[in-house]
């Protein structure tokens, strides 16, 4: 079987997938990418399994070992589902990611813009300094580094010996407890 490789372009974003099917529903325009899809633009590439994009909503949907790769962080998830009217990506169940100084898991990651909220066991692991955090929610300020966990926040300082700190919540500045 050959693959159609497919080029798009919609908001600057280079799309590419191995098989594309346009469907015109009710007046609007969907399209299902198939077969393996790669989003590039700036300097971030996505890629997953499938993909759908509604034209006229300007709303799209990648499933299937979804991959969000920049220059500073990388992001798994099982799903992404992207809002580009308000510049909103949420990724969905088995959440994972890491940066040059830390690891972390949630159920769900929500980005509006340059904040970020985590929800459903979350767990962050900062490589340098053997700490681990854990709560039930987390918001992290990306362009200020700071952040806060809450409800049922506890950390694990895993030098020497271990010791565990709980808490309603804890703060976070310039990724420092």
């Amino acid at each position: 079987m050959i693959k159609i490789l497919v080029f798009l372009v919609i908001s600057a974003i280079n799309i590419t997938s191995g098989s594309l099917e346009i469907v015109k529903n009710n007046g609007e325009f969907i399209y299902y990418l198939k077969d393996g899809v790669t989003l590039k633009f700036d300097s971030t590439v996505v890629t997953s399994d499938e993909g759908i994009y509604y034209l006229s909503r300007k709303h799209g949907k990648l499933f299937g070992h979804v991959r969000l790769k920049t220059p500073t962080y990388m992001v798994n998830a099982d799903s992404l589902i992207y809002y580009e009217e308000n510049n909103q990506t949420v990724f969905k169940l088995n959440v994972s990611g890491t940066d040059s100084s830390a690891l972390f898991e949630a159920k769900a990651l929500n980005i509006i813009g340059d904040t970020a909220f985590a929800d459903g066991g979350v767990t962050i692991f900062l490589l340098n300094d053997s700490l681990e955090f854990r709560a039930d929610s987390g918001v992290y300020f990306i362009n200020q580094a700071t952040g806060k966990i809450f409800r049922d926040a506890e950390a694990t300082i895993l030098r020497g010996d271990t010791i565990t700190l709980s808490s309603d919540s804890m703060l976070f500045k310039q990724d420092t407890l």
